[in-house]
């Protein structure tokens, strides 16, 4: 018996389970207020910092430092950009702030350099995928991965500064802030002192200031302050 009506349960099974359609809206009433606009990311107190790598530990316990802290470094652009060095690679990417503590990061395009061993290189580089979140705690930035599965600890990248030998003149130093828009470098001289702004320069770094003018090209920097002109040569190793 069941050859024959086996077929018509289920066209009828099939029909009560069928969702009922919704009725059409009568004409006049569909709801014309237009989308609102997508809501933009807050601020981050990340924008526009630097850092170094300090050291990993995993969920596990175990503990990774960089031979050099130089070598890998992270930067938040206040565009939304990220860059990197990799140990001896360097990478951009996109990063993202949410609410107070939430951070993501895009892709991470890194260049393919063979660095010498042994290295955190391809841990750090693989880990930007998992980071979820971080905390400011006394000076130090500290970024967690997903699933406990570790935090990196950053501290500040050291402010680029240069010296140079200007002859009896004594030694200038220049302490660059590139973090500023637009940087700036302050630059001390003697018991002189100032803070100059970065200024377009056909090559190499100038900054000028009221009466100043710092011009930095292939470890020399040429000065203009006030009625004074000279040309001073750097003492300490190129950054």
């Amino acid at each position: 018996m069941w050859k024959g009506t086996l077929p018509v349960l289920l066209v009828l099974a099939a029909a009560c389970a069928k969702p009922a359609e919704k009725p059409p809206e009568p004409a006049g009433t569909a709801s014309t207020a237009p989308e609102p606009p997508p809501t933009a990311a807050p601020p981050s107190a990340l924008a526009g910092t630097s850092w170094r790598v300090l050291r990993f530990e995993g969920g596990d316990g175990k503990v990774l430092t960089p031979s050099d802290p130089n070598l890998f470094t992270l930067t938040f652009g206040s565009d939304g950009q990220a860059a990197v060095r990799i140990d001896c690679n360097s990478g951009t990417g996109t990063w993202t702030a949410t609410g107070t503590s939430g951070l993501r990061f895009g892709p991470i395009a890194s260049t393919l350099a063979l660095c010498a061993q042994p290295s955190i290189g391809d841990r750090y580089l693989r880990d930007f995928e998992y980071m979820r979140s971080y905390i400011l705690r006394d000076g130090k930035l500290y970024i967690s991965l997903m699933a406990d599965g570790g935090i990196w600890e950053f501290e500040p990248m050291p402010a680029p500064r240069g010296e140079f030998n200007c002859g009896n003149r004594g030694t200038l130093v220049a302490t660059f802030n590139n973090q500023a828009q637009p940087p700036t470098a302050a630059v001390t001289l003697g018991d002189r002192a100032v803070t100059a702004s970065a200024a377009m320069a056909a090559s190499g770094a100038r900054y000028t200031a009221p009466g100043f003018e710092y011009w930095e090209h292939q470890g020399e920097v040429k000065v203009t302050w006030g009625n004074e002109s000279f040309t001073c040569k750097r003492s300490d190793p190129s950054p």
